[in-house]
């Protein structure tokens, strides 16, 4: 079975180790407010965000990415499973041959078109008028052509990993500096010292949630 990784992060850092290993990820980016999730983690454990150590905080932020991804990609998969109606599916390849009466008059209507661009802008796109060609369609069930085609609402394999990482220097817990000067700031301050870098994982199995 092909399991699908869902990474719930931009990191392109994470992304190369995964790669390197031979996963390449789907990447979905979480969008959560790390201040407000650490503070809301913080206020139900009855403390305040200072009082949290840099372990909690990455578990907290690693599980608040991972969650934000699992809830969003959940919406869309049960939105998924809960269609309903035919998907009609139009192959143009396979319209009329050349040559016969609708393709010719497609094929003079791009002649035309294109002999009036001439005295017109030469950057103006040209289009080719398909409203007398017959496109052949398909029409199957949404939901078997949903299975027979694997469809991403299958929560079979999937897996959505959250991650996060923070730099504990002096007893302090830092996130990323966002700005070249707050970068510029720290390496100033870390110099002649030794930190620790911090990284939680949050690994949720879309199945069981």
């Amino acid at each position: 079975m092909t399991v699908s990784l869902i990474l719930a992060s931009q990191s392109p850092s994470r992304r190369a180790v995964l790669a390197a290993a031979g996963v390449i990820p789907v990447i979905h980016v979480s969008e959560v407010d790390e201040p407000a999730a650490l503070r809301d983690a913080a206020s139900e454990r009855g403390t305040s965000v200072e009082q949290l150590n840099v372990e909690q905080r990455v578990s907290i932020l690693a599980r608040a990415k991972a969650q934000a991804v699992y809830h969003a990609w959940k919406c869309v998969a049960d939105a998924a499973a809960s269609a309903s109606g035919d998907l009609v599916v139009g192959y143009p390849l396979e319209a009329e041959p050349a040559g016969s009466e609708s393709s010719e008059s497609a094929d003079n209507a791009l002649a035309s078109d294109s002999q009036s661009d001439v005295t017109h802008n030469v950057d103006t796109a040209q289009t080719r008028d398909f409203s007398g060609v017959t496109v052949p369609t398909k029409t199957f069930d949404i939901h078997d052509f949903a299975y027979t085609n694997k469809s991403s609402h299958d929560c079979s394999g999937v897996l959505i990993v959250g991650c996060d990482s923070m730099f504990l220097l002096d007893g302090e817990c830092y996130g990323k500096p966002h700005t070249p000067e707050v970068a510029f700031e720290r390496i100033k301050q870390m110099s002649g010292k030794t930190g620790q870098l911090w990284t939680g994982h949050c690994l949720i199995d879309a199945k069981t949630g």
